[in-house]
């Protein structure tokens, strides 16, 4: 579970919710300047959407959370980059 930022949990909660056998959770990467959003479903596509709206949420809280610092997805979308 996200502690911190508490609103990017409610989030992830929120989006599993929608999720037909969906689980998803963001942890900050072990070797890069990122964190990492995880998601899977019944359905790829389901589980693709899931990481995206994940990955959205994550983005918001970064903009409110650490202003100043910006936030993108990378093309594999699999991971977010916080930058200070």
């Amino acid at each position: 579970r996200v502690t911190e930022p508490k609103e990017l949990q409610d989030a992830v909660d929120s989006a599993v919710s929608k999720v037909d056998s969906g689980r998803c959770f963001v942890r900050p990467s072990g070797t890069e300047d990122c964190v990492r959003v995880y998601a899977e479903a019944k359905e790829q596509g389901a589980a693709d959407k899931l990481a995206e709206e994940v990955g959205k949420s994550l983005q918001l809280c970064s903009l409110t959370c650490y202003p100043g610092w910006t936030a993108r997805t990378e093309d594999s979308g699999i991971a977010t980059r916080l930058f200070g």
